[in-house]
């Protein structure tokens, strides 16, 4: 697979398309983080832990894997990985959630020298869910909960942080319903108070679980955290047989008005859709009909019917799940899993796909999103996809359909022929067990947003001539015109400056994004720190 190089927009409103590199703190050094933690499961059903590790680039990658509360400094699994190739790693049993402790280190930090995907399973082959684990640049600041229903006094709704920086703040407001709440921290029974903060460490986690509502619970960082929702195990009151469900939660910045959401293509039980506000006086509009949010916080469970693709459309941006209620037949049990929608516009141009070695037997599809003029051209390794039913989305120029997947699909690549952006999904259900998967694009595979004045006007310009700053989260961008670095940083809530190398040759890292606080100043001729402060 070739690398794309793309071209550059204006900071008018266009998108900008354009050739990136995420680094870590040394200039130069490209590698790729990841971190997640496996929150506690069911007891009798917490072992079987497992990564899938991915990658379709051109040339090998080499793959270390961490477990900080085995060893901090030797990795527990070191890889290579040749274009194409997919390894499974199996996690020991100890290093799931919780400790006894209120902060923890057993997180799991995988470290690449070049994109690849993670997939984490948890609690393989029952009481099951699954996720992609997002690269540390994906990471934000603020969160809020959206989590899956049907939980009873026997199981918890679960949230997890999990810090990859230092000396990092997380401040947690729970629902205005709940002024206290009954739960356990790590494992260790605590009553907390509406608000509480907690340091979290490089490599540290928590974790709280509890039978109350954590939907609308507010978690904010002065350093980008990971946050992992959902519920240990549940039950819904339609039949269902019980699981377990886990996802990987999108920061405030990533969240839109617009999303497309679907029903498998089976019959029975009716899809949920979680949806929580994040602004009082929030309308939401849905199958003809309008629910509205009066506070900011606060969640709306809505229903969709088997086999259709249906737009949600909210006055104000929130933040959007669904929990699949996946029964194979209306006479046969089935499964819940719980996973985010992907808002629009669509922007993923390049994704890595597999279908993992567990549920033989079961259901699975992708779920492709597309604008409707170019179905005809989705390519799977370069094959286009046929065999299907594509159904319109009223409201859009997009259409959707359910691509019937085969077991254990090792890595391939899904893209568009002709560059269009896409929204994949990966289902898999059988009969008292299902995941769901949302898959996401690395961040230099899309399509970025378009900027608009207002936001260039919002922030005052401090220029550092001669200074380079450095940062424990940049990104490394190719550019050539000095306001293309201005617009790509100001796409970004939480970027708080560039980088720029004035005199830099073609085609090389010439601007760099800085996403954190700063954490030293080289004195370097040709470069300039250039600071975004709010005005």
């Amino acid at each position: 697979m070739e690398e794309d190089v793309m071209g550059m927009g204006t900071a008018g409103g266009l998108a900008i398309l354009i050739y990136m590199f995420i680094a870590g703190t040394v200039y130069g050094v490209q590698e790729r983080v990841y971190v997640t933690v496996f929150t506690q499961n069911m007891v009798g059903h917490s072992t079987n832990m497992h990564l899938y590790i991915i990658s379709t680039r051109t040339q090998p990658v080499t793959v270390q894997v961490f477990v900080p509360c085995l060893d901090t400094a030797v990795p527990f699994k070191n890889l290579t990985l040749d274009p194409g190739q997919r390894t499974k790693v199996t996690l020991p049993a100890n290093a799931q959630m919780p400790t006894g402790t209120r902060t923890s280190n057993r997180i799991i930090r995988v470290v690449a020298s070049n994109d690849i995907t993670v997939l984490a399973l948890n609690a393989a082959a029952w009481n099951l869910d699954m996720y992609q684990v997002k690269e540390t640049s994906q990471l934000g600041k603020k969160y809020v909960v959206v989590a899956p229903e049907s939980y009873s006094a026997q199981s918890a709704a679960t949230v997890g942080v999990v810090s990859p920086f230092p000396n990092t703040e997380v401040k947690v407001t729970l629902p205005d319903m709940h002024p206290t709440i009954s739960a356990e921290v790590n494992g260790l029974p605590q009553t907390l108070s509406r608000e509480f903060s907690i340091i979290l460490q490089e490599n540290q986690a928590f974790q709280i679980q509890s039978a109350n509502e954590l939907s609308g619970t507010y978690i904010a960082s002065n350093k980008p955290i990971a946050v992992l929702t959902g519920v240990n195990r549940t039950k819904t009151p339609e039949g269902l047989c019980a699981g377990g469900q886990i996802t990987q939660l999108l920061s405030l910045d990533k969240m839109g008005t617009k999303y497309i959401a679907f029903g498998l293509p089976i019959s029975g039980t009716k899809d949920y859709i979680n949806i929580v506000s994040t602004q009082p006086d929030t309308d939401i509009t849905f199958d003809g009909s309008t629910t509205m949010l009066s506070n900011a916080r606060t969640i709306a469970r809505l229903r969709i019917e088997r086999n259709q693709f249906k737009l949600i459309e909210i006055s104000k941006p929130a933040v959007v799940s669904m929990t699949t209620a996946s029964g194979i037949s209306k006479a046969t049990q089935g499964a819940v899993s719980n996973y985010m929608l992907h808002s629009l516009p669509l922007r993923g141009l390049i994704y890595t796909i597999t279908v993992p070695d567990v549920m033989s037997g079961a259901h699975k599809y992708l779920v492709i999103l597309v604008e409707n003029d170019g179905v005809n051209d989705v390519l799977l390794d370069d094959v286009a996809i046929s065999g299907v039913a594509w159904v319109p989305v009223t409201g859009t120029n997009i259409s959707g359909c359910f691509y019937p997947v085969t077991e254990n699909t090792e890595a391939k690549v899904l893209r568009h022929r002709r560059g269009k952006p896409l929204a994949v999904y990966l289902q898999c259900f059988m009969y008292c067990n299902a995941y769901s998967i949302t898959f996401e694009a690395n961040e230099r595979d899309k399509v970025q947003p378009g900027i608009t004045q207002t936001q260039v006007c919002s922030r005052d310009l401090r220029a550092n001539p001669g200074k380079r700053k450095t940062s424990q989260r940049m990104k490394l961008l190719t550019v050539s015109p000095l306001q293309v670095c201005f617009s790509f940083c100001l796409s970004y809530a939480e970027c708080e400056g560039v980088n720029y190398l004035l005199n830099a040759l073609p085609m090389t890292i010439n601007c760099e994004l800085l996403f954190t606080e700063t954490d030293g100043q080289e004195d370097i001729a040709d470069w300039t720190y250039y600071q975004f402060v709010p005005n």
